[in-house]
């Protein structure tokens, strides 16, 4: 370890060439002949353009790259750790475009540049190439390029008479990866590793132009290298940071070549970066960061030192400890015995001290009973049970509320603020990415539109009238016409599908970001949205008012001070007179406080209850009474059975579409009774039974009610039970008797007799329901039975325009539909309508429920 850190100190403190000092950028290399060194000068100043491109503006969304801007990057990071470039330019996707490419290369730099400085220029993205007459044309493609138009992209032909030739730079290294471009190398390459003096001094005085790709033609570019770059990033970077001094780029690429292909052959593929020179023989030089260097080797002489430094303590701490142990455990057993001691003194002096409390405590007991008993004497008995009750409750809740945690009104408050706060931050990333989308669609639409117009353009000029040969028949020649016609239609609608297309999936993509960019918010806004928080006595105002002996009930107000959520109720508390006058001294003690459960997401209140402190009963608000717990229960159960014996079975119907009366009609999901309404239920309602067949007993359908005897049942029925049932629009009825589909004849099937009630089979009058086969939702007697009210006003236009049609908004007649026991089977059919006045009763009418999905 001595000898390391001996070594380490020498490389720290020889004399480095620096790149600030005046004398330019240099290396020192060894002559191979006489062994001995000599310092050669390269260049004065060092640039590097740093190029990656990964959104492409004109390409498709499968051919946007993922991996380009992060290769960029890590290369840019390590010219600057570890090499001495003057000036590092980085270019990343929207900045990348041709212009300011071209601009980079062939104006800005050049100005301030010599023809002793060096450019390195690195490319992350695509490339391609294009056939010609006289060989192929390489190309890179710019964030604005185009992958058919190649006009727009950079050609090799550029980088070589143009970029090459307006960089006054001595040496140029290019380093592409990206699929084959075209190198138009022409000069071989000397392949050998050469780091001598005789050969950097050579190098220094040739101009160069050199070219790296990633991989030669026909090659595919693998992705999936070292820390998450591609193959040939990866290795390059690996490389760069390798290099113990100064490396040329004729030593890259004899390195890179055989790791790559390596790493291609690995996996079953074929990849080897090709190399070459534009011009010239020089070779470029990559001149290492000795400032940085000098840093690292100092942290490692350090972190070296110290390791050192804890080796030697943990040493003598060793020999310490086996010297001293005996000792050590003879005053273990000192301190143990001390501890033991002292713990037996302080246990008999807590004994003492208790004693001595037991003592006074008996005194104070003394003292107190003495006391109580003068004052028991002063007071009736009643007086004193009371007062002390009332005493001890109201100390005990002072001490509560004293000692008790921040109220949630604070909690609640903070509640909806973050509530706010994920909304907001949920509607500004959808609004990016709103955006991101409208200037996607727009850039697509507008490289289709430029096409389409294209098209038609050339369909306008070439397409010169026709002229019927002799031998032809006049269905070849409308034939050749059509032909003619269609063949630049065609190619239009080609292009419409394309655009729409990657409209398309531009939009699932951005679709599938946003959802996975919002979804941990939106998982916390639900988590916080479906919160119970309570609020307290100390944010609601409780009122109470004067008792009314009659109805025996006090009347209560109860009302909010805070912003977050308004709270106003106003309703009455029932009390036997006794009991109210002992709850009037309860209130007016301090001991009636009111309390309710919010919801954070809704503020919607979940419970409003008045509580007294005194005996712990709580009063529940229930239809504008305060009741107790186990009256709101038995309240709820007798509710649960009258709904039982007066409400059939709901059937849910799934939102849906089907085909009304010729028409597209759409429905949003509903509930739907699964009988008709029968004369047991009716009458334990209304208290009558209009029905002709009473003899049919309580489970046959009622009849013999108008429509507005339904909707009195209805109003009645929804006080008692607090649902919201009414009758079913037509369009409901008919998707439900259709089993939500389309081709049913009857509310069923096809066979009438197997679904319905009707003239062949009824015996003339109703039967109970429910014993003919049930529709494909499980719905019975919609075809046959009794015909079935419906909400809708009749009108010639069913079904009318929108979504959940509701008909005419006035008329004479109401609509009912299903045909009854005395009707024929035509007109039991699905799409059969009936109508009459909404105060007609008659024997063969009827009526259902329906109700929204809770």
């Amino acid at each position: 370890m001595r000898f390391l850190i001996t070594f380490i100190m020498l490389l720290l403190f020889a004399k480095p060439i620096l790149a600030s000092e005046t004398r330019g950028l240099t290396v020192v290399a060894k002559d191979q002949i006489t062994n001995q060194s000599g310092e050669v000068k390269l260049y004065n100043k060092s640039y590097a353009v740093i190029i990656g491109i990964d959104q492409y503006q004109n390409l498709p969304p499968g051919r946007q790259l993922s991996y380009a801007v992060k290769d960029a990057e890590g290369v840019a990071a390590t010219l600057k750790k570890h090499f001495r470039f003057d000036r590092i330019t980085t270019l990343y996707n929207q900045e990348a475009t041709k212009e300011r490419i071209m601009k980079l290369l062939t104006s800005e730099l050049p100005r301030n540049m010599g023809s002793e400085d060096a450019v390195f220029l690195f490319w992350a993205g695509h490339g391609n190439q294009d056939s010609s007459a006289d060989g192929e044309i390489g190309y890179l493609i710019p964030f604005d390029g185009s992958a058919d138009e190649i006009y727009k992209n950079i050609t090799m032909t550029e980088i070589r008479d143009t970029v090459s030739k307006k960089l006054p730079a001595k040496h140029v290294f290019y380093a592409f990866d990206a699929c084959y471009s075209g190198l138009l190398t022409t000069r071989a390459v000397d392949t050998r590793s050469r780091r001598d003096l005789a050969y950097m001094k050579e190098i220094t005085k040739e101009r160069v132009r050199q070219v790296l790709t990633a991989g030669s033609k026909g090659q595919e570019v693998l992705d999936g290298g070292r820390n998450g770059h591609s193959v040939f990033t990866g290795r390059l970077i690996e490389i760069l940071e390798a290099a113990g001094d100064y490396i040329t780029a004729n030593e890259i690429q004899s390195i890179i070549k055989e790791k790559v292909y390596g790493d291609a052959i690995g996996r079953g593929l074929n990849q080897k970066p090709d190399f070459g020179r534009l011009s010239g023989s020089g070779d470029f030089v990559f001149i290492p960061n000795i400032e940085q260097k000098v840093q690292d080797n100092k942290a490692e002489l350090a972190r070296m030192e110290a390791e050192l430094k804890r080796y030697e303590a943990l040493e003598t701490e060793a020999i310490e400890y086996l010297s001293d142990q005996k000792q050590r455990e003879a005053e273990q057993k000192r301190k143990a015995a001390e501890a033991r001691l002292k713990a037996e003194q302080l246990r008999q002096q807590q004994l003492a001290e208790e004693e001595k409390r037991q003592q006074e405590m008996t005194l104070e007991r003394s003292r107190f009973d003495a006391e109580q008993k003068l004052r028991e004497q002063e007071m009736s008995k009643s007086q004193k049970a009371e007062e002390q009750r009332l005493a001890d409750l109201k100390a005990e809740l002072a001490k509560k509320r004293q000692t008790a945690p921040t109220t949630a009104t604070g909690s609640l408050a903070a509640a909806i603020a973050e509530v706010k706060r994920l909304n907001a931050e949920i509607e500004g990333i959808e609004a990016a990415f709103n955006s991101e989308l409208a200037t996607g669609k727009t850039r697509i639409s507008t490289r289709y539109d430029k096409e389409i117009a294209t098209v038609r353009l050339a369909s306008k000029q070439k397409q010169a009238p026709l002229v019927k040969d002799e031998f032809e028949t006049e269905a070849e020649y409308r034939a050749k016409v059509a032909r003619q016609q269609s063949s630049y239609s065609d190619r239009i609608t080609e292009l419409e599908r394309k655009k729409q297309g990657e409209i398309s999936q531009l939009e699932q993509r951005l679709a599938r970001e946003q959802q996975s960019q919002t979804a941990d918010l939106r998982q916390s806004l639900k988590q916080l949205a479906d919160k119970e928080f309570t609020v307290g006595a100390e944010t609601l105002a409780l009122e109470l008012g004067t008792y009314n002996p009659d109805k025996q009930s006090f009347s209560i107000s109860i009302r909010n001070n805070t912003q977050s959520v308004k709270i106003a109720i106003n309703g009455t508390i029932p009390l036997p007179r006794e009991a109210a006058r002992k709850f009037k001294q309860e209130y007016t003690s301090g001991l009636v406080r009111a309390e309710a459960a919010v919801k954070v997401g809704s503020g919607d209140l979940l419970r409003v209850a008045i509580v007294n402190d005194s005996d712990s009963s709580i009063y529940e608000y229930f239809k504008g009474e305060f009741i107790t717990l186990s009256e709101r229960k038995r309240r709820d159960a007798e509710e649960r059975e009258l709904e039982r014996q007066t409400v059939s079975e709901m059937v849910v119907v799934p939102a849906g579409c089907f085909n009304a009366n010729g028409k597209q009609t759409c429905l949003d999901s509903f509930r739907i009774s699964k009988y008709e309404v029968t004369q047991g239920q009716y009458k334990r309602i209304m208290g009558i039974n209009p029905s002709n067949f009473s003899h049919c007993g309580d489970n046959c359908p009622v009849e013999q009610v108008s429509w507005n005897d339904a909707q009195e049942f209805i109003s009645k029925l929804n006080n008692q039970t607090g649902n919201r049932f009414r009758l079913p629009t037509e369009a409901e009825w008919e998707y439900a008797c259709r089993s939500g589909g389309d081709n049913e004849e009857y509310c069923g099937g096809y066979d009438v007799d197997a679904v319905a009630w009707h003239d062949k089979n009824s015996g003339s009058k109703t039967h109970r329901v429910g014993t003919k086969q049930p529709n494909g939702l499980g719905i019975y007697d919609m075809s046959g039975n009794v015909l079935e009210w419906v909400s809708d006003w009749y009108g010639n236009n069913y079904p009318n325009s929108g979504n959940n049609p509701v008909g005419a908004s006035s008329g004479s007649y109401r609509v009912h539909r299903g045909g009854s026991w005395r009707n024929d089977a035509r007109q039991l059919r699905a799409a059969s309508r009936s109508y009459n006045s909404p105060g007609l009763r008659d024997y063969n009418l009827g009526f259902r429920l329906a109700s929204p999905v809770q």
